[in-house]
């Protein structure tokens, strides 16, 4: 896997590394610590960057930062389980940039990358069934409903799968 950014005419997306760290503790904020993941500090972000840059590593997951074209932190898009034959997309945008194209068009960037490198696999997309900005961005950038599933915390998502 030879990845180390993407670009669209609006954004572009980077592979997570170290200094990405603080701009990732700023906006684990509102929905993005619902839906995501919480962080409690800077020194849990850094940990999770060193579990992650191992994962990115060793080929089994890409992790991105997304930035407009003026470098502005926008969100995260990451694809895990590469190496298994279904991969999972995750993604979030922060929420002042929400609802404003950025989800779309990073997932259409990120989703078009992974068909180009993994034609045989399928991409799954998995959103809590609460969380109706995720659940029409999966419709919109082309996943189809697959069934419903009992999430890690013991909630209900709607699994989309492309």
């Amino acid at each position: 896997m030879n990845f180390t950014q993407l670009q669209s005419e609006n954004l572009s997306l980077e592979v997570l590394d170290k200094t990405h760290s603080k701009k990732i503790h700023e906006n684990n904020v509102g929905n993005v610590r619902e839906h995501f993941i919480s962080f409690k500090n800077i020194s849990e972000v850094d940990e999770w960057i060193i579990e992650n840059i191992k994962k990115i590593q060793s080929g089994e997951k890409i992790e991105t930062v997304i930035k407009n074209h003026f470098g502005e932190f926008l969100g995260m898009i990451a694809i895990d389980n590469l190496k298994k034959n279904t991969s999972e997309i995750r993604l979030w945008i922060k929420p002042q940039m929400q609802s404003k194209g950025v989800g779309k068009e990073s997932l259409n960037l990120i989703k078009s990358w992974f068909k180009n490198e993994y034609p045989e696999k399928a991409l799954k997309y998995v959103a809590d069934v609460n969380n109706i900005p995720s659940n029409s961005l999966a419709k919109a950038a082309g996943f189809k409903f697959a069934n419903e599933i009992i999430n890690q915390t013991g909630g209900k998502s709607n699994e989309y799968i492309l």
